[in-house]
This record gives C-alpha cells, structure tokens and sequence, in this order.
C-alpha cells in the first residue's frame, strides 16, 4: 500500500487560480461573526465585476478631470471613492493622472485581495489605465510629511536595518528629532507610513519585522539608502528582492495532544501561503479571517492527500 501524507493547506475562496492557491466562486452566503451575528455578503469576486463595470461606465468623467487642472483633483478622488465602495468600507488608494495605487494600509488580507482585483481591470482600461495592487517604491525622500500636528523632513531621517538572515528580514531603527516628540507608538506608526511610501508596501510585508525609535544615531544611514542596503544584504545571502508582496507557501507541524481542546492539534503537517491567518486559526482567532469575509473571501482548511514520492512544491502546483 501506498503511505499518503496529509497536508493542510489554508485557500481563500474568489474565483482565481494562481501561484498554486486554489480559488472559486460561490453565491451569497451568510456569514457569522465573532460577534454572532449574521449577515448577507456579495462575494469578493461579484464586487470586483461590478467595480470594474462601474469604472467603464464613469472612464470618460473619471478621465477627463486631470485634465482640466490639479485643483479639480479633488473631485476625482469623491468620484472614485463613491465607485470604492462597491469593494467595501475602508478601501484607501491614491489617484494621479491614469494612475491608480489601491493602499493596504496594514489590512494583510489585501494583499491576496488586491493583486486579483488588479488582473480583473479589463483589457479596455488597461490601454489608458496604470492599476497597482498596493503602494510602490518611490525611491525618493525630497518631500515633507504631516502627522499628529507635526511636520516631518522626510529626508533627515536616519535609519539602521539589521538583517536577519534565517527569517530572511530586518529589525528597523529609526531617528528624527521631531519624531522623537511624539509618544513611542505615534512615532512607530508614522514611520511605518513613511516606509512604505518610501520603499513600497510590498517591501514591507516582505522583509520588515520591526521598527522601533532611538536616540543612538552612530552609524545611522540616511532613509533613502535603506531600499538599496536592504537589496544588497538580501542578495548578499543568495535570495531574491522582491518589491510586490511576496506570498510563498510556507510549511508547518504540530504534534497531536491528546484530550486537547485547542483547534485543529490533529493536523502532523501542513502548508499556507498566508502564515499570519494560519496562526490566528491555530490559536482560536478570527480577526483576520473576519475581515475577510467581510469583503466577501471565505478562508477554509482544506485536508489532501499528497502521493508518496511527490516533492510538496510539485504537489501544491497541481492542487
């Protein structure tokens, strides 16, 4: 007899197949929150369809208002924040001529919604239209930046990055002294904002794992250097430096225990390309996997058999 192995592999449901994630469409369904309640929700797949049919509808406007100058900028944004919320609530993005950037903004689940949302745009659209998934790198700092009442030179900030090679990413030190009036978790969050306009989004997801503030400035290098050190040490150590979000499938085990009444200890071994809603199940959470359905995507544990002798990349490539 042949020895199967189970594998435990967490899909998004949306209609899409890619990168080995196994996605479909479903019609409405009601959904359950930590809360208990329930609610109708269209799915992630319907709204893409329907967002798109809207912004063919609305090109010419939505077109046509750059060009009759920068200070009618305004009424492009309240237009396509109306189309927005189609997707659903809390959908950020930033707009410029023919241009349009969908933002994260810290919402992880985006970075599985957004890349399919951006392959959906039609091929019309596309002849006119550049769409990002999320904030690109700008590469630059020659700008200044407002938050909680401050005013920040972007350019000043001095960062240290150290690398860690078996995670693969890097501790982030930073220092500016108007940063520094802030309290710890203000400065935290406003330099993250400022990271990801500098070195993108999907940089972010990718290799930062921390940032804290400090006052010890010896050794500090200038912001606009840490995309190009970060690239050079990631290379350094024969990986590849990706500026998209980089969602790889990631494997794991777990012992049984027996009597145990935490969530899904009977599985040995399993893989998922989205590691921080694999945790969040383990442990008995549902942030994510609420935020989620919310926008319509349905987060499940499928069990697989994987055939002896197959190599586990091979295997999630025909799945």
């Amino acid at each position: 007899m042949k020895k199967m192995i189970l594998l435990a592999v967490l899909v998004l449901i949306l209609l899409v197949s890619m990168a080995g994630i196994c996605f479909a469409m479903s019609k409405n369904k009601t959904y359950t929150s930590q809360q208990e309640s329930t609610i109708e929700i269209e799915p992630f797949a319907s709204r893409v369809s329907r967002f798109w049919s809207w912004f063919e509808e609305h090109r010419t406007e939505l077109e046509s208002v750059p060009e009759r100058g920068e200070k009618n900028m305004s009424e492009l944004v309240d237009k396509l924040a109306e189309g927005m919320q189609i997707i659903g609530d809390g959908v950020y993005f930033n707009v410029g001529n023919r241009e349009l950037t969908f933002c994260v903004e810290e919402n992880t689940e985006c970075y599985y919604l957004y890349p399919w949302l951006v392959e959906s745009m039609p091929e019309s659209l596309r002849e006119t239209w550049t769409v990002y998934p999320c904030k690109q790198p700008e590469n630059k700092t020659d700008f200044d930046f407002g938050m909680f009442d401050k005013k920040i030179s972007v350019s000043d900030i001095l960062v240290s990055a150290e690398y860690n090679d078996k995670g693969n990413s890097f501790d982030v030190h930073f220092y500016h002294p108007v940063l520094s009036e802030l309290t710890e978790d203000e400065s935290v969050q406003a330099f993250y904002i400022i990271l990801e306009l500098i070195i993108g989004e999907g940089t972010v997801y990718n290799y930062i794992n921390e940032v804290k503030p400090t006052d010890k400035t010896a050794g500090m290098m200038p912001i606009g250097d840490v995309a190009e050190y970060m690239k050079s040490a990631i290379e350094s150590h024969g990986q590849k430096y990706y500026t998209e979000p980089f969602l790889p499938w990631c494997t794991y085990q777990g012992k049984p225990v027996a009597d145990s009444n935490n969530e899904r200890e009977d599985i040995i071994s399993g893989a998922s390309c989205y590691m921080d809603l694999n945790r969040e199940y383990l442990d008995g959470d549902r942030k994510i996997y609420d935020a989620l359905a919310e926008k319509g995507a349905v987060a499940l544990m499928l069990i697989l058999n994987q055939p002896e002798g197959m190599e586990t990349g091979d295997f999630l490539e025909t799945v």
